[in-house]
C-alpha cells in the first residue's frame, strides 16, 4: 500500500516501521514487534533490520531495487506475495493502517519530523537506542 508513495524507500520504511511500534506501544503499554531502535543522522533504525531484510530476500518474500534519486543511491523493497494478514489482530491491523493513513501524504522530511518530536528521537544521541518508554514532547513547547 505504502510502496508506491513516492519517497518510500528505505529510509522512508525505517521510519514507519518505527512509528507503528511506538505508536502501538503508546496506545497499549505492548510492544508490537519488539524491534530495538536506533538513533542515526536521519532517524530511528531497526537495530536487526540488515538480518531481517536479508531472511526475507532469502526466501522470496520482497526484492530489493536500487536506483539512484539524483547523486543518491534510492533503495526500496517490493513485496513478492500477499502479506498474510491473519497472522495479525484487530488492534495490530488498525494501528498499521492508521500509521499508513497518517503519513501517506507527508514528506520524508515530514515523517522524519514526527518521529524526532512526537517520540522523543531527538532527545536521544546518534548510535544510542532509543527508548520505548520515553515521553513524546509537547510540540508547543518545542523549538529548533
Amino acid at each position: 500500500k505504502i510502496a508506491s508513495h513516492p519517497e518510500f524507500n528505505e529510509q522512508t520504511l525505517h521510519k514507519i516501521l518505527f512509528l507503528i511500534d511506538f505508536e502501538y506501544y503508546e496506545l497499549y503499554n505492548k510492544h508490537f514487534t519488539g524491534e530495538t531502535y536506533v538513533r542515526y543522522k536521519n532517524g530511528p533504525y531497526p537495530r536487526d533490520y540488515k538480518l531481517i531484510i536479508s531472511e526475507m530476500i532469502k526466501s522470496d518474500d520482497i526484492v530489493r531495487i536500487e536506483d539512484n534519486h539524483f547523486v543518491f543511491p534510492f533503495i526500496k523493497y517490493l513485496p513478492l506475495r500477499k502479506p498474510e494478514l491473519e497472522k495479525f489482530n484487530g488492534i495490530e491491523l488498525k494501528t498499521i493502517e492508521s500509521v499508513i493513513f497518517e503519513i501517506s501524504d507527508l514528506t520524508f522530511d515530514e515523517i522524519k519530523l514526527k518521529c524526532d518530536i512526537e517520540h522523543g528521537v531527538i532527545r536521544t544521541k546518534i548510535g544510542q537506542i532509543i527508548e520505548y518508554d520515553e515521553q513524546a514532547l509537547d510540540i508547543n513547547n518545542f523549538s529548533f
